[in-house]
Parts: C-alpha cells; sequence; structure tokens
C-alpha cells in the first residue's frame, strides 16, 4: 500500500470511506443540525474544492483493492477527519496516515500547531501520537470533544518522511511557488537574509572552544570580528537590489547577522561583573552521499557562577542556541535515526549567532538568530529565540510572565511593525489578535512567534514570522523588532522579580 495525495477521481472513494467508518458513530451522537453539516463537509464536491483551493490537503492510502484509510488536514493545521477502515485499524496505519498530513501541512502551510477536536473514544489515539490536551471538555453544536495540540518539531518532519519518502509531491498546488523560492528565500523587510552556499565538503565533527574573553560590541578591536558595517544594507521591500548587493559581497553569516541587523541597540554590561563569558561553537559539516549535515551553532557560556547555579544557567544558554541542531541530530529520536540511514538524500543544517544585550551580576539577555534546513534544501527557515536567565536561581524568565499581553500592547506591538514595514505582506494581512498571542507565549497557528530582550534603554521584542496569504500566493519569511524605551513599557509591566533587578541595576 501507498500513502499519497488524493486526486480528484477519488473524492467520491474518500468521501464514502469517511462515511463507513465514521457514519455509525455521527449518527448515534450528532443532533441533526450537526450530522448536516459533517455530511455537508464530506461531501466529495466540497472535498475536492477544498483541495483544488489549496484549502486542505487530502492524503489516503490504498491498494489495487481500493482506499483503506484517507485524512484532511485544513491549511491552519486543523485535522478535519481521519478514517481508517475496520479491517486495517490496529496495525499503525492510522499513526503513519497523521505523520503524512502533518508534514504535508508543514511542507505547504509552514505550520507546525497541529489541532484537533477529539471524540474522547480516540483521545488515546492521538496521545500516543504525541498531542496534549489543551483543555477540558467541550461541546459545540451538541457535539462533545476534547481539543488537543500537537508542536510538529524537526522530528516529526523526518519520521514522517521515513514512512512515505513522497513530501514533495504533497506540496501539491503551491509546487510552483516553490520552485521559484527553491535557492532564494526572501526575508521582507529590514531584516532581508539569504543564506546561498552550497557547500559539499565532507569533515568530521570539531568542537571549537574560544579560549579569549569574551568581548562586548565596544570592545571589538581593529580585527573586525564584531564590526558594525553596513556594506550589505538594501532598502526594504527591494529583494532584486538585495539578491545582486548579496552575490556581490557574498551571502550573509548568520553567525554575524544580529551584529548588523542590531547594531543601533543600546547593550547594558554592568561594571565590575565578575563573570568571566566565553564563545562555545558547535561546527559539523558531514557528508555521507545521500545524508548532508550541517551546523555551525554560537553560543556563549559564563565562567565564574556560583556552582548551584552554573550548570542550569549554561544549559538554558545552550540549548536555546542548540534547538533545532538537538532535534535534528545531537539527541534524535529512534524514528530520526533510522530515516537519516534510510533516506537517499537528506539535507539538515542549522547556522546560529547570537548577541547578548543585557549583562549585569543578576540577569543575562541574548537573542539568537537561527537559519535552519528541515531535511530539504526547500525546507528553509530563519527565526529570532530569545532567552533572559536570572543567574541567582539559574531559570529562565517566559516574557509573559513580566508584561500583561492584552489587546492594547498587541495593537500597539502590531501598529510599530506595521509603521517600520507598511508594505510587508504579513503584517498587512494579520490581525491585531495573532500579535496579541504571540506575545503571550503562544507559537500561533505554527507560524508566528515572539520573544523578549532587555536592553540598556528598555526592551526589544522581536516578531518571526512564516506568512503564507490568504491566497496562497505570497510566501514571506523572515523577523522584525520593535524596541521600546522603559518610560513606555513601564504600561504593560507586571509586578515581577525581574523588573526589581532591572531598576537595581539603573
Amino acid at each position: 500500500m501507498q500513502i499519497r495525495p488524493l486526486t480528484e477521481a477519488e473524492m467520491t472513494s474518500a468521501s464514502q470511506l469517511v462515511r463507513q467508518v465514521l457514519g455509525e458513530h455521527v449518527e448515534a451522537t450528532y443532533p441533526e443540525e450537526a450530522k448536516s453539516a459533517f455530511y455537508a463537509f464530506i461531501e466529495p464536491e466540497n472535498l475536492n474544492r477544498m483541495r483544488a483551493e489549496n484549502e486542505a490537503i487530502l492524503i489516503g492510502c490504498g491498494d489495487e483493492m481500493g482506499l483503506h484509510a484517507c485524512g484532511l488536514i485544513r491549511s491552519g493545521g486543523h485535522i478535519g477527519f481521519l478514517a481508517v477502515e475496520p479491517g486495517f485499524q490496529r496495525q499503525g496505519l492510522g499513526k503513519q496516515l497523521l505523520h503524512v498530513l502533518c508534514t504535508a501541512c508543514f511542507e505547504q502551510y509552514s505550520v507546525t500547531r497541529i489541532t484537533v477536536n477529539a471524540d474522547p473514544e480516540v483521545q488515546a489515539f492521538y496521545l500516543a501520537c504525541g498531542f496534549e490536551c489543551r483543555g477540558d471538555m467541550q461541546t459545540e453544536s451538541g457535539v462533545s470533544f476534547l481539543p488537543m495540540e500537537k508542536m510538529f518539531s524537526t522530528t516529526d518532519v523526518v519520521s514522517a518522511k521515513k514512512h512515505t519518502g513522497l513530501i514533495a509531491a504533497l506540496v501539491g498546488g503551491s509546487i510552483l511557488i516553490l520552485l521559484i523560492l527553491i535557492g532564494l528565500v526572501i526575508f521582507a523587510g529590514k531584516k532581508v537574509s539569504t543564506y546561498m552556499d552550497d557547500r559539499k565538503e565532507a569533515s568530521e565533527v570539531v568542537w571549537e572552544e574560544d579560549e579569549e574573553e569574551f568581548r562586548t560590541p565596544e570592545d571589538a578591536g581593529e580585527d573586525g570580528d564584531m564590526s558594525d558595517t553596513d556594506e550589505n544594507d538594501t532598502e526594504a521591500g527591494n529583494p532584486e537590489e538585495e539578491s545582486e548587493n548579496e552575490w556581490e559581497n557574498g551571502p550573509r553569516d548568520y553567525v554575524t547577522i544580529l551584529d548588523e541587523d542590531m547594531k543601533d541597540v543600546e547593550v547594558y554590561v554592568e561594571e565590575g561583573i565578575p563573570y568571566r563569558l566565553k564563545e562555545e561553537v558547535y561546527a559539523l559539516d558531514e557528508y555521507s552521499g545521500k545524508i548532508h549535515l550541517e551546523f555551525n551553532v554560537h553560543y556563549p557560556q559564563i565562567n565564574n557562577l556560583p556552582p548551584e547555579t552554573a550548570a542550569a544557567v549554561n544549559q538554558e544558554l545552550r540549548d536555546t542556541a542548540m534547538l533545532m541542531a538537538d532535534g535534528l541530530y545531537l539527541e534524535p529520536t529512534e524514528d530520526m535515526e533510522q530515516m537519516l540511514e534510510e533516506q537517499n538524500a537528506t539535507y539538515c543544517a542549522s547556522e546560529v549567532g547570537y548577541k547578548i544585550t543585557y549583562l549585569s551580576e543578576e540577569l543575562i539577555s541574548v537573542v539568537y538568530a537561527d537559519h535552519y534546513f528541515l531535511g530539504s534544501a526547500m525546507a528553509e527557515y530563519a527565526d529570532l529565540r530569545t532567552v533572559i536567565v536570572n543567574l541567582k536561581t539559574g531559570e529562565a524568565i517566559k516574557p509573559e510572565d513580566t508584561y500583561k499581553a492584552d489587546e492594547a500592547m498587541g495593537k500597539a506591538f502590531h501598529d510599530r511593525l506595521l509603521k517600520q514595514q507598511p508594505e510587508n505582506e504579513a503584517f498587512l494581512e494579520l490581525g491585531d489578535d495573532v500579535f496579541t498571542r504571540a506575545l503571550q507565549g503562544e507559537v500561533v497557528d505554527g507560524r508566528y512567534m515572539t520573544g523578549m530582550v532587555l536592553t540598556k534603554t528598555g526592551v526589544l521584542l522581536p516578531f518571526t514570522y512564516h506568512f503564507r496569504s490568504a491566497d496562497g500566493n505570497i510566501i514571506s519569511r523572515g523577523w522584525d523588532d520593535v524596541e521600546f524605551t522603559k518610560e513606555e513599557f513601564m504600561t504593560y509591566e507586571k509586578e515581577h522579580e525581574m523588573w526589581k533587578l532591572v531598576e537595581s541595576d539603573n
């Protein structure tokens, strides 16, 4: 049997299979209005319309005898249905089909947060597939369900690829767009970044450690390691000029990109702190002919911390930088390891640079830029991640615990992003609620996230987006950030120990 995207001709078979598998339960538990809505949803004409208009992905599994399983996932990452013929249940087919649906959604729509309204009878199945309940039992239109979700990780992506080998085919209606984007990903706005270096040479695992004392931007000398040159800067919204300049000066280096993009951010470093900072690097460039692994991850570490917190602090600083490298290679699941052995061609990479924006005896605040590939040259992304660590307790501070992420704050954040980039398609199309939810700590639709870093003059809130327009014609991925002065941000602050520490530092 083969798991693959369904064709227009198979919509009737899919509809009949869903009726066969789920119809008895629907008839027994759904009120009349909900029954009508369900049957209208699975009508062949509606299924084909959603498929043709790129509103949903439909995957099936069958053989010469016909279709034995099928599933649908919407463009926002919500599972519409999953049906496995009774004679083929309890054989792992449902789990494989679910993996492929999630992977297809990730590949086609850049969604990493998958949701489902699960009937209580199938809760155990979704729990076994890595889903978690995100609330109590709910009832809508007379139908009871458990809201469940799963953050679709890098290891899930490669696990699903292991089962099918057909991920490229799952791109479906968006293949023309992706072909245009191969080799060129446009990060819209002032943070315009691409990475086109096609390195193929093999090398052994290398651990590098900078034995020199860590230097702040103010300490950078004539060697240019931390220079603030802007020779590669381009005007926002002009990808042709950006591409031309990048090839003239070489591709942008994500190890130092934050020094360029945040050169105007005022860094705070307390005088006389007892710590010695150094940089560590995990570097790997390994090419076996079918698997290319490429990691160049930089992150800070701190010596002379109190023994009771040293390990926890340095682990937080490392883990934030190594999020992708760990999931792709260093701490993979069994599925990941098997996939690496079985794939004909796999490209996994992560290049990370960082900038320390705040350092006192009590606090450190770091922002990381991660440019990564999730198993394929077509699956190219770049995220900003942040971490603030209390050096006295070793605990990472959640930004949403320190401010009031209400509608007013979400609107102010959105308005400032729009003012900085008035032609950015993501900022124009997304509503204020997306920014509010992101500020509350949610990875919205698996595509949009924020964070927070402390600076000398206030705070900086970054926003990472993997945007696809409603009509599917525009894809943009990148980030921007908004700076608030201390006085401006006081409006949103909660009572939190961090602000007391910041106040004492100043």
